[in-house]
């Protein structure tokens, strides 16, 4: 139909899409599919988005890899939305063991922060990159990627950051099998 016929639907989903309801599933699974339809592709994606996030706090990869494939579907310019988009789709691929595929949109994701300047993006696409290859038992170059995420965040200083990088810290000396030393690294 000619997108004037659409007005009635386009009022009617952003009237769903109301902060009070933004998290409900229900409402992001019928907003993500009826923006998609009727061309409201960033609306589609914020939605899709949201349901990406749902199914990875919940644990369910699948149905994240399915919501954020919709997200990045939706998401054609190269900013921080697509790249927020492009990793999460990649957290949803190594979990389902397609580390390759999740290496490919870490990549991509890595390109737009750096492009935007955007430190903090940047350091979670490395972080996530140095995840996704410790799940594949690369260990070496999961430890040289978190060394690079490490390095660029004591650039950046980004304080609420810290945990996500001592864990990293620790990660990388688990792996070189120095236990003691990975605890306290972990409590900090």
């Amino acid at each position: 139909p000619p997108r004037s016929t659409l007005f009635p639907y386009t009022t009617l989903f952003r009237s769903l899409w109301s902060t009070r309801d933004r998290h409900d599933p229900g409402v992001a699974e019928r907003v993500a599919r009826h923006a998609e339809a009727v061309g409201e592709l960033r609306t589609a994606a914020r939605a899709f988005a949201t349901l990406g996030e749902r199914a990875h706090r919940e644990r369910r990869p699948l149905e994240a890899l399915q919501a954020w494939q919709g997200a990045v579907r939706n998401l054609d310019v190269r900013d921080q939305p697509r790249a927020r988009a492009l990793l999460g789709r990649a957290r949803a691929l190594y979990r389902l063991q397609r580390v390759r595929n999740a290496l490919e949109d870490l990549d991509a994701a890595l390109a737009i922060a750096r492009g935007l300047g955007d430190a903090r993006l940047e350091i979670e696409v490395l972080l996530e990159r140095a995840t996704a290859l410790d799940w594949s038992d690369d260990y070496t170059g999961s430890s040289a990627v978190a060394e690079l995420a490490i390095a660029r965040h004591r650039e950046a200083q980004i304080a609420d950051m810290a945990a996500a990088i001592a864990l990293a810290r620790a990660r990388i000396v688990y792996r070189q099998a120095r236990l003691a030393d990975a605890i306290p690294l972990i409590d900090e």
